[in-house]
């Protein structure tokens, strides 16, 4: 679709006010952001693009937790988790959903008998 009237910040209508601001920073993305995209974007500032690459997930224990944690540039992921490696759905582990502590994503799961398997999906 090619749109010929495309303004920022001005209304097709001409009537309409200019508005009174600046812009900072301006992308174009092929689609619409997740929230946490935009989370992301903003904490990485002017120079960094998000990643399109699978992260590594780090996990740590603390406690009668399990921290798992990824990049700050790779935003949009769930935690997902079952029993068993082989057999058995994936189900969300994540609740209430992913943090973003400092310059990563962070979800903490209470470790539970029997073992659980972790893994990110976007």
């Amino acid at each position: 679709m090619n749109d010929v009237y495309s303004l920022i910040g001005k209304s097709l209508y001409s009537g309409d006010p200019y508005p009174s601001f600046s812009v900072d920073e301006f992308r174009i993305y092929s689609g619409a952001l997740y929230g946490s995209d935009v989370a992301a974007t903003q904490v990485l500032g002017p120079d960094q693009l998000l990643s399109a690459a699978s992260p590594t997930l780090t996990v740590s224990k603390r406690g009668g937790s399990c921290s798992l944690s990824w990049p700050l540039v790779s935003p949009g992921f769930t935690v997902l988790s079952r029993t068993n490696l082989s057999l058995g759905a994936w189900v969300p582990a994540d609740t209430p959903g992913p943090q973003l502590i400092g310059d990563r994503w962070q979800v903490t799961v209470p470790m539970t008998q029997p073992s659980k398997y972790f893994q990110l999906q976007r």
